[in-house]
């Protein structure tokens, strides 16, 4: 297959543009990419494969949508104006990307120096309790208006409940009303809040549970619903949005319908002739490809870095790290990172084009990150690294339990948040394996001493204690 390939570049040069050529080169790398990322992992269920699907998404398919028309007026003024020497830059650094990110996977497997995790088998009333717990705290922020990063990710983990809840489901083959209950509840409080992540999440944990605890082949009537579920989520939360400052109804179905009927979900206007038959299609799928600004990111930074702004020689890694720890400043000194995200500072410094009034934070991406410190070497070097810790998880945490099901979808859904700055990735995703940690050890805890006694000082079961009693009288 390679040397069919190889034979096929020289006729591909002499036929097509620069461009072309790195178009169809890098999709056929990327397919390759794809199976070997599914053979490393061993299952299409597990953080790497999530990583790559995503990474797709957010590189070749975004790549795609842009040549197809270069001069959309929504686009960036600076991949409007991008060469395609520029575009093809980012085809080959993204797909060089992908490849060390996955080749830092292989790495992990090859050492075998991460093992799985013993984790006990916790009953459904240990997920229930998760799930309303998260959801009490998700609701008690919301409605107090509560910022706080810890608490911030303590609602989230009724992700872990809902996967857990989906696994158990799946494994006795029906689902149960109380956790379709308790997914709707999330997608609801989801959609209070008005953030896409927090809406479509519930249902993709749900989803992940339900794969990852079937006994036989994936259903695909069951993945359908799951995303269909997600998606409307998505559009429902996007569609309010464009509602509110209309003063239209913000409920959720009308919000979901208006986005497929009335609303661009690209620009985020109404449109003028409204959206019929396969017009609908297309409008989710454009929506959707704005969300994913990888390829807007790197074309950016490199037109802007070392031009205008010096590569940062690791401060966009280390110093918004090191805001989490209280009087960090002292130590750092006034620096632009003041936050563990670089979405306003990134907006304010690259990408805006009116940055005194703009609020908004846009997406750096991790690759983004990466070239702002230190280049293509930086994008490489990086992506390596941040493979290995994505192997490592898959190793630790396979979802072959309801637990670890659980915790790819709480602490795993962050680690492929591509748009996101490398500090901001892995400190989130500590944290929740910090917190994920202290709730198992509690469930696990209260399980094991349930239905327990004290008799002189020591722990005996109920039935221990009958049968000593027993034993005496007789």
């Amino acid at each position: 297959m390679c040397a069919g390939l190889g034979a096929l570049i020289p006729i591909l040069i002499v036929l097509l543009s620069r461009l072309a050529v790195a178009t169809v080169c890098c999709v056929l790398v990327y397919g390759l990419l794809i199976v070997w990322a599914r053979r490393q992992c061993g299952r299409w269920l597990g953080l790497l494969p999530m990583v790559s699907v995503l990474w797709i998404i957010y590189y070749p398919v975004r790549l795609l949508r842009i040549e197809l028309d270069r001069n959309d007026p929504l686009l960036h003024p600076a991949v409007r104006r991008a060469t395609d020497g520029d575009l093809t830059w980012v085809w080959v650094i993204s797909t060089a990307g992908l490849a060390m990110l996955l080749f830092g996977a292989w790495v992990v497997g090859q050492v075998r120096l991460v093992r799985a995790a013993k984790i006990d088998h916790l009953r459904r009333p240990a997920f229930t309790t998760l799930s309303i717990v998260g959801l009490a705290v998700a609701l008690g922020t919301l409605t107090f208006h509560v910022s706080s990063g810890i608490l911030s990710n303590v609602g989230p983990i009724a992700l872990i409940g809902l996967a857990g809840l989906g696994f158990l489901d799946a494994q006795r083959g029906r689902t149960s009303y109380r956790t379709v209950s308790l997914v709707a509840i999330a997608l609801l409080v989801g959609a209070l809040a008005g953030f896409k992540e927090l809406a479509t999440l519930p249902a993709i944990a749900w989803g992940i549970g339900l794969v990852a605890g079937r006994r036989s082949s994936i259903r695909p009537r069951t993945v359908l619903a799951v995303a269909a579920i997600a998606l409307f989520a998505y559009i429902g939360v996007a569609g309010q949005r464009i509602a509110r400052p209309l003063g239209e109804p913000t409920d959720l179905p009308h919000a979901a319908f208006n986005s497929l009927t009335r609303y661009d979900l690209e620009s985020g206007v109404v449109h003028k002739n409204g959206n019929h038959g396969w017009g609908i299609i297309g409008n989710v799928a454009s929506g959707l490809s704005r969300r994913s600004s990888g390829v807007e990111a790197l074309v950016i930074l490199r037109e802007t870095v070392p031009n205008r702004v010096n590569y940062q020689g690791g401060r966009t890694l280390v110093l918004p790290l090191l805001t989490v720890f209280p009087g960090s400043k002292d130590f750092t000194g006034d620096t632009p990172f003041s936050t563990l995200s670089l979405g306003r500072y990134y907006s304010q410094n690259f990408y805006s084009l009116n940055p005194g009034t703009d609020p908004s934070s846009q997406a750096i991406t991790l690759s983004g990150d990466l070239y702002l410190n230190f280049g293509i070497v930086g994008v490489i070097v990086g992506l390596f690294l941040i493979g290995t810790l994505v192997g490592a998880f898959d190793r630790r945490y396979p979802p072959t339990s309801a637990f670890s099901a659980g915790l790819l979808a709480y602490a795993g859904t962050q680690a492929i948040g591509l748009e996101r700055n490398v500090a901001y990735v892995l400190v989130t995703v500590f944290i929740r394996l910090a917190i994920a940690s202290v709730a198992y050890w509690v469930l696990v805890g209260a399980w094991r001493n349930r239905g327990r006694v004290s008799v002189a000082g020591r722990q005996i079961t109920v039935a221990q204690l009958m049968t000593t009693s027993s034993g005496h009288s007789a």
